[in-house]
């Protein structure tokens, strides 16, 4: 099945489903009028030529090259657990964080800027591990050392099993503080209706399982546990983390005689804009002199969106200076003396596609990781034979032999709009 017959029968299906919801009896005479003129308009409704689809680049990224296999793996350790190569950029964010140093010999810190799917998350996650596994070989410390800061909570929670995977092993913990975090175990002295209550949403954050078990043993689970046992590693949104600043309460989790935080990931970086990339700043170096220490002695780790000018080298290194002084004015880490390491990858494919009609159109698109349907294929006017445009591209790209994998690969996104509010009518 190609894009434009997929694009043609999901149509074909919000069609269907919403005059079956709206018009049970079609088969009567009585309605019938009704539901040839409710057939007419739902399609432009609610799947408008307006919901213009997205095409994202599908392409792999380069595995290591500028070392073996091997030696990209040591770096973190035997953190490194899929059964391929690590990804060349992922490489050379161990490698930033772990082993280079500023001018005047302070950790480095980073910024990766690949697409989705390119495994920003190990970037930052496994080095990050290390370090602090290493500092926590002898004896474990019950402190804050390491931040991840992310805009949603659904992020948060995403994150979870990819870090407790990273965990099997040390004597890491972790906390997911967020308004999810329940504030105490269940007490002997609470009623039933309390105890059901509290232990069901400790439940629900440890991940409790059929037989018994957790899904996420290494996290610290209530707020009372928290504030007693700082994790090593706190997962929080900025809401909260300016909570725990301002509250007596959670004042043992930023001791600044401990001097102990290491580490802050910003996850999505080129979220922040504006007044929000303002007031990020000024949280960032609250929470520094709360907890003692300097941006010059901590290690960022952040991710933002592609830059996406390969084809213009002058413009991809001004958007790349760019970059890196607004991650610089958002951590107040040093640009003067390069502690801010922009980090790009690369897709494989690119290569192969020498000679192809189609080429620069899917440079671009390797580039930018996302792009409109009506700014990838400027054929023709309506959706559909803007898809059958990409259908004829992703046909040119196809290798003779049906084993090998084609140069360039393509996902479409559609949207329609959602039905939930009923039928409204407009008497203007």
């Amino acid at each position: 099945m190609n894009f434009s017959e997929l694009y043609r029968n999901n149509r074909d299906a919000v069609s269907k489903a919403l005059s079956s919801m709206w018009c049970g009896e079609a088969a009567n005479e009585s309605q019938a009028t009704y539901h040839a003129q409710l057939k007419k308009i739902i399609g432009e409704i609610f799947a408008s030529q307006k919901a213009m689809p997205l095409v994202q680049c599908m392409n792999s990224y380069e595995p290591v090259k500028s070392v073996s296999e091997e030696a990209a793996k040591a770096v973190v350790g035997g953190l490194w657990k899929p059964g391929y190569a690590p990804y060349e950029h992922q490489y050379k964010c161990w490698k930033v964080l772990l082993e280079e140093k500023t001018t005047d010999g302070k950790p480095k810190s980073i910024c990766v800027t690949t697409g989705t799917g390119s495994g920003k998350t190990e970037c930052f996650m496994l080095p990050l591990v290390k370090d602090l596994s290493d500092l926590n070989a002898g004896a474990h410390k019950e402190q804050v050392q390491a931040i991840f800061l992310y805009p949603l909570n659904a992020l948060m929670e995403d994150q979870k099993e990819r870090l407790e995977k990273a965990l099997e092993g040390t004597n890491l913990t972790y906390s997911v503080y967020n308004g999810d975090l329940p504030e105490r175990e269940p007490k002997a002295s609470d009623d039933p209706e309390t105890v059901q209550r509290i232990q069901s949403k400790i439940d629900a954050v440890r991940g409790k399982q059929e037989d018994g078990t957790f899904k996420f043993p290494k996290m610290i689970y209530t707020r009372e546990q928290l504030r007693k046992t700082p994790p090593n590693i706190l997962l929080t949104n900025p809401t909260m983390l300016e909570y725990i600043l301002l509250r007596g309460n959670d004042s043992s989790l930023t001791n600044p005689a401990e001097k102990s935080l290491r580490w802050v990931v910003i996850d999505e970086t080129h979220s922040y804009t504006g007044a929000g990339a303002a007031e990020l700043a000024m949280l960032l170096r609250r929470v520094l002199i709360a907890f003692g220490v300097s941006a010059r002695d901590v290690r960022f780790a952040t991710s933002s969106a592609t830059l996406g000018n390969a084809n213009d080298p002058a413009k991809a290194a001004e958007d790349k200076k760019a970059l890196c002084k607004f991650i610089c004015g958002i951590t107040d880490a040093s640009y003067d003396e390069g502690q801010v390491e922009i980090v790009e990858g690369k897709r494989v494919g690119a290569a192969q596609l020498a000679g192809n009609p189609d080429q620069a159109k899917w440079q671009e698109l390797f580039e930018k990781d996302f792009m409109a349907l009506d700014e990838f294929c400027k054929d023709g006017t309506k959706i559909e034979d803007k898809l059958a445009a990409l259908d004829a591209m992703c046909a040119r790209v196809q290798p003779a032999d049906k084993n090998e994998i084609p140069p360039a690969k393509a996902k479409l996104h559609l949207f329609y709009r959602v039905p939930n509010n009923g039928l409204f009518v407009r008497l203007d």
